[in-house]
């Protein structure tokens, strides 16, 4: 997560690298903190499905799970194309 830290500090207004320091944390089990990311990742762009599925991800391993399925759903809104998001909702 370090590395993404560094490009955050560099580039603070771009949600991609929230989203992938959010993916970075999920993996550290630090699911608080990701979830904190996405959602910023979200503020910075409002229906960025990487970011949303990413805050879905964090939700749903907080045990909130109805706000991570509407965020998914949110998802899959904002992103309908998206064949590989529409296979992780099946």
């Amino acid at each position: 997560a370090e590395g993404f830290t560094e490009a955050i500090n560099l580039q603070p207004t771009n949600p991609g690298y929230y989203t992938a320091r959010a993916n970075a944390l999920l993996k550290a089990m630090r699911f608080d903190d990701a979830l904190e990311d996405a959602d910023r990742a979200v503020r910075l762009q409002p229906g960025f499905a990487k970011g949303l599925v990413v805050k879905g991800q964090a939700l749903a391993l907080l045990g909130r799970l109805d706000l991570a399925v509407e965020t998914m759903e949110e998802a899959l809104r904002a992103s309908p194309e998206d064949g590989e998001l529409k296979e992780a909702l099946g």
